[in-house]
C-alpha cells in the first residue's frame, strides 16, 4: 500500500515540476519568485554588481568612435524603453584586449534557494563574419564553457531575444562573464532585465523522476528573432 501511495506521489510531483521547469516563455519572473539579484541599469533593491573590461574611460576608448557602458541610445539603436548597456566599436585602438569587451557580474551566492533561473535580454545588429556576442557561466566557481548568443553572418542583421538558464540545486553560487567581439564602428550590441530567480521549493528531490533532475540545466534561447 505504502509503495503504491509512493509512487502515485512521485507521478503527482512530476507534474508540477514539468509546470515549474518548463514554465510559458514570459519577461517575468513567476508569481511568487524571490529575486536575488537583478541589473537593469536602474536603481534597485537588488543590485547585480558588474565591471567592465577594459574600463573604456581608463583606457582611453574614442568618445565619439566608441561606447561601452550604460546608455539610452547608442545611435539609432536602442534596447526597450530605458537604459541598457551598450557595446559599439569594441575594437577601439585603445582596447587591450584587441576587438572584444567584458562585462563581469560578480558572484553570487544561492545557497538555501532551489530553482533558480537567471535570465537576461540582448539584441545585436550589424555584425560581420568574425564578430560574434556569447557569455561565460561559472557555477562555483568553475567555468561552464563559452556559448555563443550570435556569431555574425551578414551586416545588416538584426537579432534580438532573451536567454533563460534554469541553474542546478547543486550550485550554491553563479556568476556571468558577457563577451561581445566587434571590429567597425557600425557594429552594435546591448544587452538589459539581468534577474536571477528562485522559487520556493514545492517538490522533495530526492523523489524527482531521472528526467526532471537532468533538466534543470538546459539554457533556453527565447524569441530570438
Amino acid at each position: 500500500m505504502a509503495t503504491k501511495y509512493h509512487r502515485l506521489l512521485v507521478i503527482a510531483m512530476n507534474r508540477l515540476a514539468a509546470r515549474v521547469l518548463f514554465p510559458a516563455v514570459c519577461f517575468a519572473p513567476p508569481a511568487g519568485a524571490a529575486v536575488l539579484a537583478e541589473q537593469a541599469f536602474e536603481p534597485s533593491p537588488h543590485p547585480w554588481a558588474y565591471t567592465l573590461d577594459p574600463d573604456p574611460v581608463a583606457a582611453g576608448f574614442h568618445p565619439s568612435l566608441s561606447r561601452f557602458g550604460i546608455t539610452d541610445d547608442l545611435g539609432n539603436f536602442t534596447l526597450g524603453s530605458g537604459d541598457f548597456l551598450g557595446v559599439r566599436n569594441a575594437g577601439d585602438l585603445a582596447n587591450p584586449h584587441g576587438q572584444s569587451v567584458f562585462v563581469r557580474f560578480a558572484e553570487i551566492t544561492l545557497t538555501h534557494h532551489q530553482d533558480v533561473e537567471l535570465r537576461f535580454d540582448y539584441r545585436v545588429r550589424d555584425f560581420d563574419p568574425g564578430e560574434s556576442v556569447g557569455y561565460e557561466l561559472f557555477l562555483n566557481g568553475v567555468s561552464q564553457g563559452d556559448t555563443v548568443l550570435v556569431a555574425g553572418k551578414t551586416a545588416r542583421s538584426d537579432v534580438s531575444g532573451s536567454v533563460a538558464i534554469p541553474l542546478p540545486d547543486a550550485a550554491d553560487a553563479v556568476s556571468l562573464v558577457l563577451r561581445v567581439t566587434q571590429s567597425g564602428t557600425g557594429d552594435y550590441t546591448g544587452f538589459d532585465n539581468f534577474q536571477i530567480h528562485a522559487m520556493p521549493e514545492p517538490l522533495s528531490a530526492g523523489l524527482l523522476a531521472p528526467w526532471v533532475l537532468a533538466a534543470r540545466f538546459r539554457p533556453r534561447h527565447l524569441s530570438q528573432s
